[in-house]
């Protein structure tokens, strides 16, 4: 995969839902707060509908419908995760829009997902989406702060 994505175009990815976006050290989970997966932003969203962040394949999705990953054209890979600990939720609260495999556009419906259900039963709603896997020679840009659905919140460069 190196020698064929050596490209330095830079993609674009926007906001996939309007709320805060924040820089994932400010997770309560140190799982995403310390990196361990990679690094990326989180988001609180105001509503539980989920839109893509960019053009991608849908790499998985969790069967407990919590998180998915996207593959990226240069070979990037993204985790998107619906909150922390949802998995011991099994599924309840959550739509998923998408299977593995689909070829997604940015804009397109991920998840609708019951915000409050999620509030109530689940620490936090707060939307991580972790870049687990960079290109060769890639770096990522954070832009933070509060983002209406397809703003601009990271570049992959």
């Amino acid at each position: 995969m190196g020698l064929f994505n050596r490209g330095k175009k830079t993609i674009e990815l926007q906001a996939i839902c309007q709320g805060e976006v924040k820089d994932i050290i400010e997770a309560s989970d140190a799982v995403f707060s310390q990196k361990m997966m990679g690094d990326g932003v989180m988001v609180i969203p105001e509503s539980g509908d989920i839109y893509a962040p960019c053009d991608a394949t849908i790499a998985m999705v969790f069967p407990t419908k919590h998180a998915m990953g996207l593959k990226l054209k240069d070979g990037s890979e993204l985790l998107l995760h619906f909150g922390i600990d949802t998995v011991n939720l099994n599924g309840e609260g959550f739509t998923v829009c998408v299977k593995e495999g689909d070829q997604i556009k940015a804009g397109d419906a991920l998840w609708h997902a019951d915000l409050a259900y999620i509030k109530e039963h689940a620490p936090s709603e707060a939307m991580m989406i972790v870049v687990t896997s960079l290109a060769d020679g890639k770096t990522i840009e954070k832009v933070l702060g509060n983002k209406k659905t397809g703003e601009k919140f990271l570049e992959i460069r």
